[in-house]
């Protein structure tokens, strides 16, 4: 299983927020996703630079919004710019 940090789309009462959290893959398939938010973390200054430019890269993806797919279960879809 492979990881990677991504912004997803969040509709609320209070509108849409975008935050970033860890998506976790089994071959090319979304497999699950962090349920908060994830903040930078490093045990040491170098590593949390680190941190921060992998969230960084998160940025140049597509963004992910969770939505209820046909069976009510909540699923990730990419973001198309039409949407």
């Amino acid at each position: 299983m492979t990881w990677n940090y991504r912004v997803l789309r969040k509709t609320l009462d209070e509108g849409e927020v975008y935050e970033i959290h860890e998506v976790y893959y089994k071959g090319n398939a979304i497999h699950m996703w962090s349920e908060d938010p994830i903040s930078p973390y490093g045990e040491s200054l170098e590593e949390l630079k680190k941190d921060l430019q992998y969230q960084l890269e998160a940025l140049e993806l597509p963004i992910l919004e969770v939505r209820a797919n046909e069976e009510g279960k909540l699923q990730l879809f990419e973001v198309t710019k039409s949407s």
